[in-house]
């Protein structure tokens, strides 16, 4: 960390579509230190897919949602944003 508060990461994951403008500060995640670089890039791609989804369908608050793959990677990822959703 410097003195002015503005630290260093060694490895970010941009997290934006093609098209959806430049990339900032606001559209990169850290990458923590287990996951490899591979496990790392599948992550947009699950999330990107199960929120699409779940938004797609206009699931409101209080719905019941089933997934029918939900011990996988990705059905666990909509599990969550479903959780998020309300």
């Amino acid at each position: 960390m410097t003195g002015d508060g503005i630290g260093y990461v060694k490895r970010v994951l941009p997290v934006y579509a093609a098209g959806q403008g430049q990339l900032n500060h606001r559209r990169v995640i850290v990458i923590p230190d287990s996951p490899s670089f591979t496990d790392a890039a599948a992550l947009p791609t699950a999330l990107f897919t199960e929120h699409g989804a779940v938004t797609t369908a206009g699931i409101a608050s209080g719905a019941t949602v089933l997934f029918t793959e939900a011990t996988s990677a990705i059905g666990l990822i909509g599990v969550q944003i479903a959780k998020v959703l309300g």
